[in-house]
C-alpha cells in the first residue's frame, strides 16, 4: 500500500523524484493485495490544486500508467479519514480471506490424508 497526498503525488510524476517512486512501485508487484491510495480527488488533480508546475493531464497519465504497468489500482480519498477507514476496511476483507483460504486448504489435506 501507498499513501500520497496530492502534492506528494504530484511530485512523484517529476521526472526527478519519478525514479525513485517507480522503484517503490515495483517492489509492491510481488505483493497480492497492493493499492496506491490518493488523499484527494482526481477533479482536485484536473483543477491543479497542488503545489507544482506539472500540468494535471501529466500527473493523470502518469497515474494511469502506472495502474497498467505495476497492476497498481489507484484509489482516491478525499480526506485523510476516510483513507484510514479504507485502509481499515481492507485489511479486514484481506485477512477474512487468508482465513478462507487457509481452512479451504486444511480440509483439502485432511481429506487426501484420510486416503
Amino acid at each position: 500500500m501507498e499513501r500520497k497526498s496530492l502534492d506528494d503525488i504530484a511530485n512523484c510524476c517529476l521526472s526527478s523524484n519519478r525514479d525513485r517512486f517507480e522503484h517503490e512501485l515495483h517492489r509492491l508487484r510481488g505483493y497480492q493485495f497492493k493499492r496506491l491510495l490518493i488523499v484527494g480527488s482526481r477533479a482536485e488533480i484536473e483543477a491543479q490544486r497542488y503545489h507544482s508546475r506539472i500540468a494535471p493531464k501529466a500527473v493523470l497519465a502518469t497515474l494511469g500508467a502506472f495502474e497498467v504497468r505495476y497492476d497498481l489500482p489507484v484509489v482516491f480519498c478525499s480526506s485523510p479519514e476516510e483513507a484510514a477507514t479504507a485502509i481499515e476496511r481492507w485489511a479486514v476483507y484481506y485477512s477474512r480471506e487468508v482465513i478462507k483460504l487457509a481452512h479451504a486448504l486444511s480440509k483439502s489435506l485432511s481429506q487426501h490424508s484420510k486416503v
